[in-house]
């Protein structure tokens, strides 16, 4: 599987999660009675991003001693509150829209669906990079923005999650040790948002990383500053996705947070395990 094969599966999965969101939203009843039933239906479509997350990382890199555990990325919105808790925000929308509320809740569900599966898909791959001490290279897919055309090629470590903008199409091709083969530079007819003046000045010499750059302005989607990701999901009660459970008021780490924070890779191995992450 390729990186943008695997960007395009994820894609798919969250385009499936969120069709079957707007049909909860149109059928009959109150979305307040709905909830439960959406906040499944998105945890499946985790799970499912996390399982082919792993079979991305085995064919790319081949096995290793511990394993990624699906379910145990499922079922907690990327901000680490409750699905049930993120859904509420379909009404919001609705009752917020300056058009049609319908349109607006339906647009949102896709949106949400899309993130939280793409989300899941990229930490457990990280998580899977994790365990066998791996990292990336950064592939862009074309036509692309200016930053991600820079930043393509960049390699990360699997702690470092990279920047990312809205629906940003970037993919990760995975490597070990410091043997691998830059890619090729993207085109520039291949780069949207460059002016005349920006491309004739990349064409006579100009760095293209500093021309690009004028226009700096990202997002990011998985990593939060310094800002800890933590979650009570799993903690009210001892669950096999969490077995490390010491007292109801146990904060649970989100793997992103963990693979920021692990002071090596011992200590990402020793954290993913002891919060489920991976067995």
């Amino acid at each position: 599987m390729q990186p943008l094969e695997f960007s395009g599966r994820l894609r798919s999965i969250g385009g499936a999660t969120g069709t079957l969101l707007v049909s909860q939203w149109q059928a009959r009843g109150l979305w307040s009675d709905k909830l439960t039933v959406a906040a499944a239906l998105i945890a499946v479509g985790q799970a499912r991003a996390a399982t082919l997350a792993d079979s991305y990382v085995v064919a790319s890199l081949g096995g290793a001693d511990a394993t990624i555990v699906p379910d145990a990325f499922a079922g907690v919105a990327s901000d680490g509150r409750p699905l049930n808790s993120l859904l509420v925000g379909a009404a919001i929308a609705a009752n917020t829209a300056k058009g049609d509320p319908d349109d607006a809740a339906r647009a949102w569900l896709e949106m949400a669906a899309a993130t939280q599966v793409a989300d899941v898909g990229r930490v457990a791959m990280r998580a899977g990079m994790a365990v066998r001490d791996a990292g990336g290279v950064r592939i862009a897919s074309t036509p692309c923005c200016g930053r991600c055309a820079v930043l393509h090629g960049r390699h990360y470590s699997w702690r470092a999650g990279f920047q990312r903008h809205p629906r940003c199409d970037c993919g990760y091709q995975l490597v070990t040790g410091s043997d691998w083969e830059a890619p090729d530079e993207i085109p520039l007819d291949q780069i949207r948002g460059l002016s005349q003046a920006d491309r004739k000045a990349i064409e006579l010499g100009a760095d293209r990383s500093r021309v690009i750059n004028a226009h700096r302005g990202m997002y990011t989607t998985e990593i939060y500053g310094q800002r800890v990701k933590a979650t009570f999901d799993s903690t009210a009660r001892r669950s096999s996705a969490f077995p490390a459970r010491d007292n109801p008021n146990t904060v649970r780490l989100r793997p992103e947070s963990i693979l920021q924070h692990a002071t090596d890779h011992e200590d990402a191995i020793r954290l993913l395990t002891k919060y489920g992450y991976i067995r």
